[in-house]
């Protein structure tokens, strides 16, 4: 599979969320800000891991626009199972 390349936009819903890299993350991987419709990285993650941390904040992006309540615990484990599935894809 060719290398899933991070967008800088996409859609969930009628919203379009914007995807930043920031250097100043403190300790989290990743973050999805619902006022500012904004995913912001962590720099400097592994491809592996940017890949996870991205699906992983998409998830919680669809979570908060759709009201879902998914625990924290249910989108940890979905945003890894989808890199997984995209990582896996041939």
């Amino acid at each position: 599979m060719a290398e899933f390349k991070i967008p800088t936009i996409f859609d969930v819903g009628s919203m379009t969320v914007t995807v930043v890299h920031s250097d100043e993350m403190d300790d989290n991987f990743g973050e999805f800000k619902y006022s500012k419709a904004q995913v912001s990285l962590a720099e400097g993650l592994c491809p592996d891991l940017l890949l996870e941390t991205f699906f992983h904040e998409a998830v919680e992006a669809a979570n908060l626009i759709y009201e879902l309540e998914l625990p924290h615990a249910k989108i940890q484990i979905l945003g890894a199972a989808i890199a997984q599935i995209i990582k896996s894809s041939r």
